[in-house]
């Protein structure tokens, strides 16, 4: 399932990204004043989000994605550091989609 546009600039927001609108593209900035498309890709899920999920402040460790060949879908699980039980675990059969949800289901786990 594809997010809303809502859903990513709610996202990108968490992970401390500065970001503007133009032409219909969401353009993120970079500290050193470059500009660059802010998609929803592996790329730039491995260098914002992922690495949100391991600051001192947040609970969490990526553990894995995987595929399942048999349904063509990958799974993304991520799980407290502290073994409390607490899982966020998604299916999609695009692997960015799945870290997506994954990654968004911590950060709505953050604002409870």
């Amino acid at each position: 399932m594809k997010p809303t546009d809502k859903q990513i600039k709610e996202f990108w927001k968490w992970c401390g990204i500065d970001f503007f609108e133009t032409d219909g593209s969401l353009m993120g900035k970079t500290p050193i004043g470059g500009v660059f498309e802010l998609k929803v890709d592996l790329n730039n899920l491995f260098k914002y989000a992922v690495p949100k999920l391991t600051q001192p402040n947040e609970p969490f460790y990526f553990i894995g994605l995987s595929y399942d060949a048999e349904s063509s879908d990958w799974d993304v699980l991520i799980a407290d550091v502290d073994e409390q039980g607490i899982e966020y675990k998604t299916i999609d059969n695009d692997p960015a989609l799945a870290l997506f949800w994954a990654c968004y289901e911590v950060m709505k786990g953050d604002k409870e």
